[in-house]
């Protein structure tokens, strides 16, 4: 047997894809496949193995480009993502999932009208089109965010002005005839009234301030996508927090095309107010030890 077909069925069982999924996200025909995968085709053309291979091992050109973790050759710094495979599978970059196949249409396709269409108990973010699943935080990820949001909002009670910080789930749209994205940020900070105070229940235009806290399931859609989809609408700063490397990255769009790093020792200014504003990881990281037992050396 070929030893490249050997390898994509072993990944294709190991991510629990169907013939049909596979199909659907390579753009290779079904029965063509099926043919593969079932023994018929044993010297399928190369093209068609090439496009089925991105369709199991996503982490291509695009991931590398952006995600500063990628070394420029390919591979991973494995001492910032302990599982690869698990960090940038298909479902966490591209958030395929053939539950969301709905409305009788695919990836791609979806509207902030049939975001609004799905069940209440269904949370998902929409991004270009796509629906991606938002799994339940983790008890770290939580208090990284809420802590955040305390210290951010005493500042700003104390210095007044229009400046509010507001945590997830609350929807964002970037513009009203933008309709194929609708984000929820783990934290953000808006510093025009007229964005949060508004008929439409959610934040209306692009948040000045953006922080997501990664998990495994997020990794690749918050370091990608989202980075460029901030990037692109105008966000101002935009902060990564990765609990397993213990950093954060932090952007300022339009200042420079690259990241000021920091540690969980840190104090982090933040750039909107020209760091008079700041947070403590430091303190923050001790409330992590001291009620959660979370440990940066794990």
């Amino acid at each position: 047997m070929n030893l490249k077909i050997a390898e994509l069925k072993e990944r294709k069982k190991e991510l629990g894809y169907s013939n049909r999924m596979i199909s659907d996200i390579s753009g290779v025909p079904l029965s063509t496949v099926q043919k593969i995968f079932g023994g018929s085709t044993e010297t399928p053309r190369y093209e068609t193995l090439l496009k089925i291979e991105h369709a199991l091992f996503p982490a291509d050109r695009e991931l590398r480009q952006y995600d500063p973790y990628y070394l420029p050759g390919g591979g991973l710094y494995k001492m910032y993502v302990k599982d690869p495979e698990e960090a940038y599978s298909y479902e966490s970059f591209y958030g395929y999932d053939k539950g969301y196949t709905v409305f009788g249409k695919k990836q791609g396709e979806y509207t902030v009208d049939d975001y609004y269409t799905l069940p209440d108990d269904v949370r998902v973010e929409l991004i270009d089109g796509v629906f991606y699943d938002m799994a339940s935080p983790s008890p770290v990820h939580q208090m990284i965010i809420t802590q955040t949001a305390k210290q951010i909002g005493s500042s700003l009670d104390k210095s007044g002005g229009e400046c509010e910080v507001f945590v997830s789930p609350l929807d964002v749209q970037f513009a009203t005839d933008n309709v194929r994205d609708l984000l929820q940020p783990d934290l953000l900070i808006v510093c025009e009234q007229k964005k949060y105070l508004n008929e439409t229940g959610k934040i209306l235009g692009a948040p000045d301030m953006v922080m997501e806290v990664l998990s495994p399931s997020t990794r690749g859609k918050d370091r990608v996508r989202k980075l460029k989809k901030y990037m692109v609408e105008g966000v101002k700063e935009y902060w990564i927090v990765d609990p397993e490397a213990a950093e954060i990255q932090v952007y300022c769009f339009g200042k420079t095309s690259t990241f000021n790093l920091y540690t969980f020792e840190d104090r982090i200014p933040i750039n909107i107010f020209d760091g008079e504003i700041s947070v403590s990881f430091a303190a923050i990281n001790r409330k992590l030890k001291e009620r959660l037992g979370f440990d940066t050396k794990q």
